[in-house]
């Protein structure tokens, strides 16, 4: 199982924010949430050869206009001081939103749909895949299942959000009042 962050927690406090990030063109915000992904990732920078975006398909990117892994991976990347690849992992198929999909018919909805188009950019590399929100997690594991195919060494997880799992849920929302 690959190593993953997340920035922030997906609740009622960020989910405005990104979503006015990936559907509201609200690309301002890029600097501050590249801020929070390079302080969630600080100790996977030291051995990390490249950061790759989650690919969309050039249909949902042509209707959002931009990639908002890709527009966060790359300005982590200049943070980090790292080459971004967004080119050789691409989303080879057009698959449905995954919003209100089980686990399973989430990975069944991304099984093949990646494709790595330059295996020597990945052979021996450790590599920073980059997404915006991580739900089960199934997306990141196709994407990583298709680059370790093709010779990745390690590939890690680093989101501006995670979707916490029902058996964490009453954890977090306990620290957070503890906190308040």
């Amino acid at each position: 199982m690959p190593m993953g962050r997340s920035a922030l927690v997906y609740d009622s406090g960020s989910r405005e924010l990104i979503l006015r990030f990936k559907h509201g063109d609200q690309l301002h915000l890029t600097p501050l949430f590249s801020r929070w992904l390079y302080a969630a990732g600080h100790d996977f920078w030291a051995d990390t050869h490249l950061i790759m975006p989650v690919p969309l398909h050039w249909r949902r990117r042509f209707s959002r206009r931009y990639n908002q892994a890709a527009v966060l991976a790359q300005a982590t990347a200049t943070i980090a001081g790292l080459p971004v690849d967004t080119i050789s992992l691409q989303r080879q198929r057009h698959t449905p939103p995954q919003k209100g999909h089980s686990q399973a018919s989430r990975t069944a909805n991304v099984a093949d749909a990646f494709l790595v188009k330059n295996a020597t950019a990945v052979t021996g590399k450790n590599i920073v895949l980059v997404d915006d929100v991580w739900t089960t997690g199934a997306t990141l594991t196709a994407c990583t299942h298709v680059l370790q195919a093709c010779g990745a060494k390690n590939v890690r997880w680093l989101t501006l959000a995670r979707v916490l799992p029902k058996s964490l849920q009453n954890t977090y929302s306990h620290i957070a009042e503890e906190a308040i």
